[in-house]
C-alpha cells in the first residue's frame, strides 16, 4: 500500500532536498555520489509531484504553489553552474560532468513543466 505524506511534510522535504541540492553545488563535500544521489532523489520527488499534479491531485497542486512561494527549488535558480568548483573537487572527467549535467537539465524541464502548468 502506497500512502501519501502530508502536504506540509512534502513540502519541507522538497523545499529541504533543494536546499541540500544548492549547498552540495556551491559547497562539494563527501564523494560524487553524495551529490549525485542528492540531485537523483530530488528529481524523483518532482517527478512524483508532476506525475500527481497532473492527474488531477489538488494536494499535489497545493505543493507546486507552496515551493513558487517559497522560491524553490532553489538549485534550479543557480544558472550557470560553476563547474571548474565541482571538476575540481570531484576530479570528474567527461562522463561525470555529462552526468550532473543530465541531471539538472531533467530537473529544469520537469520543474519548468510543472511551473507553467
Amino acid at each position: 500500500i502506497f500512502l501519501y505524506k502530508s502536504v506540509a511534510s512534502q513540502k519541507s522535504d522538497l523545499i529541504e532536498m533543494s536546499q541540500e541540492c544548492k549547498n552540495s553545488i556551491l559547497r562539494p563535500s563527501g564523494e560524487t555520489f553524495h551529490l549525485t544521489g542528492k540531485l537523483q532523489k530530488f528529481l524523483d520527488g518532482l517527478k512524483d509531484l508532476a506525475n500527481r499534479t497532473y492527474s488531477g491531485d489538488e494536494t499535489a497542486l497545493q505543493l507546486v504553489h507552496k515551493m513558487k512561494e517559497a522560491g524553490a527549488p532553489y538549485h534550479m535558480h543557480m544558472f550557470p553552474i560553476n563547474m571548474k568548483t565541482l571538476v575540481k573537487y570531484y576530479t570528474w572527467d567527461s562522463y561525470d560532468v555529462w552526468e550532473f549535467g543530465e541531471l539538472i537539465e531533467e530537473t529544469k524541464t520537469v520543474w519548468l513543466d510543472l511551473d507553467a502548468y
